[in-house]
């Protein structure tokens, strides 16, 4: 490992960096000696000079004037032998060399002339000037030899020093580096991140040094990726474990990962769709507006969500609720987009379903009273905008009940089916033909020029039901009474201009049925006369006059008797009894049905408790949205309940799907109060509305009440009972109880009952009865169907 990190990178760049440190240091070092050196050679030859100025020059200066030549030159030859004195020699006062010694020829020469005196009677003589030569190459010499010598030997050390440091920061960091680079090399391989330790003595100090602070963020940093990394596969899991599909994109578009499900929903592999865009899988359906709002939506940094329409790779069709959320690095800038999507093909199919069914009768597949009312009311609109005329026909099929009671409901759901497809000819594309429930149809003509046009499509109707019904080789015969209804620009209630149409199809049929009849000033005496029914209606109560009946409930497992509906009957000593289906809504226009309410609730739960054999059953009361929404509501169910005793558990309050359609904090809020008490809340009719899954989420809602229309045709039709099944299922799954309405045979009741739990209500068991009847019933044989 030592000879790795000697061979490595960086043990060279030490190894460098202190050579060329030192290299530069010596240097700088040595030139500032030899500049010392070089001024103390100078100094000491101008010292030589200085000796000879005070020493030689008077002896000189003697022998000179002796002329004593021999003196002469062993004095000069001695100053030869001086340091750095190449030459000397004796001039007289013209200049001219007398004596001499060494080589005149010197280079980078130095050199001093001093004059020759003598005292001669008193008298100071120049007799002459001593020249002494020295020479620089001689200290330039002596100079690069000591240079060499301090530049080899700086040399040595500086390489003995760089190895001896580069030894102790492999001793003290290098071989732990290499340690350390070693575990994050094998880490890379193997994907393991073991614990990293320093291979060195304990020290005696306590405190940390910095490899051990190395080590321990080193240590921290791979925990914190081993926990990352454990997130990250967890993440991960549960992303390929996820039911919906997940997508992952760049900042374009371009697909980076999918999960499992995105492959099994999809079809397509994850080497397919990489790098591709998403669009890739789309059915090319969705409109235009809808690719925009999500762009404009994530590029501005918001979620997006919506529902899209894709194409499996085989080609089938589905839609998928997406979710799309941009991602953003640590500067807010998106990097990516993480798409969730949920296959909602089933649901979209049921919601469709559901929507078709709370819009359409189910048995013609005509627009029902709902939508129809829908379309009257914008008819009316444009008519208003436009100065139009519309033309309503309620028609009314002439003793359809003779064919129910002897032939049977299936062949009068023929006949109505047979009914509907005639009308349809009778009428423009842009008219609408509807039906209002039971053997009642009504027709919306708008933009028509006068009433004439309604007479023809009433003639058309009429002529169209003359041709025989053919079922089983027997011909059937049906006539209607058309009731007609013009709206002018100020006609502009749409209930008011159906009650005027349903006046003159009563008419009609007063007048020898199968024919047509307009509404004219002279039905206001019906008007008048169902104003004398409201006025005896809100006395009923004060005489006397309504009753309680009771149909059982049965609980379809047991076929045993565990609740009942209490339903009212009017008996009126002027209008005998008036079916509930023509009082009930005459008092739910007026408060009077807050005074019938109340009297229901308190009567029944006083009635349910005055047996014995009542007392474990529940009681289903019905509650008209006007009275839910008074708000003394939940007064009148706490009073009922107190007085009478009955547990609030055993009391169901059935309201129709319209009140949930309201979706407003009151009706909310008093739904959260029933509930609170105990009181179970049942959805009556369901099935005939606008209901749909999320109403049945947001509200407390305990049971689905079926109505007898939506299973009416379950044993013929497999259509319709997959789709009946389909809601029992979805209620079970959202916890809720079924009562299933108006079952009249074994072979519905098999049908109905072989998926889930569900409850029976309907003539197969019995029909409503009164109160000491209904107790009669229990004590006789709860468990067995009625045969008649």
């Amino acid at each position: 490992m030592g000879y790795h990190f000697l061979n490595s990178v960086l043990a060279k760049r030490l190894l460098i960096s202190i050579i060329l440190f030192s290299s530069v240091l010596t240097l700088v070092i040595t030139l500032l000696q030899i500049s010392g050196r070089y001024q103390q050679e100078l100094s000491d030859f101008y010292s030589v000079m200085s000796q000879i100025e005070t020493t030689e020059l008077e002896p000189i200066s003697r022998s000179v004037w002796l002329v004593d030549e021999q003196q002469i030159q062993s004095e000069i030859n001695g100053l030869v032998q001086l340091n750095d004195i190449n030459f000397v020699a004796i001039k007289d006062e013209d200049g001219i060399i007398k004596w001499n010694s060494g080589n005149p020829d010197v280079e980078n020469e130095l050199q001093m002339e001093f004059p020759l005196t003598y005292q001669y009677r008193d008298r100071e003589l120049t007799i002459g000037y001593l020249l002494v030569k020295g020479s620089l190459d001689n200290i330039y010499g002596r100079i690069i030899n000591e240079l060499l010598l301090n530049l080899g030997s700086n040399a040595l050390k500086t390489i003995l020093v760089a190895l001896f440091v580069l030894y102790i920061f492999y001793q003290m960091m290098g071989r732990h580096i290499l340690q350390l680079a070693g575990i994050a090399k094998e880490s890379s391989q193997t994907g393991e991140m073991p614990e990293f330790k320093l291979n060195r003595r304990q020290r005696f100090s306590g405190s940390e040094d910095e490899l051990d602070q190395l080590t321990s963020a080193f240590n921290q940093m791979t925990s914190k990726l081993k926990q990352k990394e454990e997130d990250l596969r967890i993440l991960a899991e549960i992303a390929e474990q996820s039911p919906n599909s997940i997508v992952l994109t760049d900042n374009a578009g371009n697909i980076l990962y999918v999960n499992s499900s995105f492959v099994e929903i999809s079809g397509y592999s994850f080497q397919e769709v990489y790098g591709h865009k998403p669009g890739m899988v789309s059915a090319k359906e969705t409109p235009a507006e809808v690719y925009q709002d999500l762009w404009s939506t994530i590029l501005s940094g918001k979620t997006w969500v919506g529902e899209l329409l894709n194409k499996r790779k085989n080609g089938e069709k589905y839609w998928e609720r997406a979710t799309i959320k941009p991602l953003k690095d640590k500067q807010g800038k998106i990097v990516n987009f993480l798409a969730t999507k949920e296959d909602v093909t089933l649901r979209k199919s049921y919601e469709d379903e559901l929507l078709f069914q709370a819009n359409y009768d189910q048995l013609t597949k005509l627009p029902n009273r709902a939508l129809a009312m829908d379309r009257l009311k914008q008819s009316l609109h444009a008519s208003q905008r436009e100065d139009g005329v519309v033309a309503t026909l309620m028609i009314d099929l002439d003793h359809f009940k003779n064919i129910n009671d002897t032939l049977g409901h299936a062949t009068g759901d023929l006949v109505l089916v047979e009914a509907a497809e005639r009308f349809k000819l009778c009428v423009r594309e842009d008219d609408t033909v509807a039906r209002l429930g039971g053997d009642e149809f009504l027709i919306i003509i708008p933009k028509i020029h006068s009433f004439h046009n309604a007479e023809i499509v009433a003639k058309k109707i009429i002529e169209t039901l003359i041709k025989p019904f053919c079922y089983e080789g027997k011909d059937l015969f049906v006539s209607p009474s058309i009731g007609i209804s013009i709206a002018t620009a100020g006609y502009s209630e749409p209930e008011i201009m159906l009650r005027d149409a349903d006046s003159a199809m009563y008419r009609a049929k007063k007048e020898g049925r199968n024919r047509f009849a307009f509404f004219t000033q002279s039905m206001n005496d019906e008007v008048k006369a169902r104003m004398e029914m409201d006025g005896l209606l809100r006395k009923a109560i004060k005489n006397n006059e309504l009753e309680l009946y009771y149909q059982p409930v049965i609980d379809a497992t047991t076929r045993a008797v565990v609740g009942s509906e209490a339903l009212l009957r009017w008996h009126n000593e002027k209008l005998c009894t008036v079916p509930p289906d023509i009082f009930i809504p005459l008092a739910e226009e007026s408060e009077v049905i807050n005074d019938i309410g109340r009297w229901v609730l308190n009567n029944a739960t006083s009635q349910m408790m005055s047996s014995e054999v009542n007392r474990s059953l529940w009681l289903s009361v019905n509650v008209s949205a006007r009275q839910f929404r008074a708000e003394n509501f939940i007064e009148t169910v706490e009073y009922a309940l107190e007085q009478s005793g009955l547990a609030a558990d055993r009391l169901k309050v059935e309201i129709t799907e319209g009140l949930l359609l309201s979706d407003d904090n009151v009706v909310l809020t008093k739904f959260n109060e029933l509930r609170k008490l105990g009181v179970h809340i049942a959805i009556d009719d369901f099935g005939t509305g606008y209901s749909a899954l999320s109403y049945l989420k947001r509200f407390p809602v305990d049971t689905l009440k079926i109505d007898r229309s939506f299973i009416i045709d379950i044993v013929n039709d497999g259509r319709s009972a997959a789709l009946a099944i389909s809601v029992i299922q979805m209620a079970a799954h959202l916890n809720l109880d079924v009562v299933i309405e108006g079952v009249e045979l074994e072979a519905q009741f098999n049908l109905l009952t072989q998926h889930s739990p569900v409850m029976i209500q309907g003539y197969l068991f019995s029909r409503p009865l009164p109160f000491d009847e209904f107790e009669e019933y229990l004590n006789s044989s709860p468990t067995q169907p009625l045969s008649a």
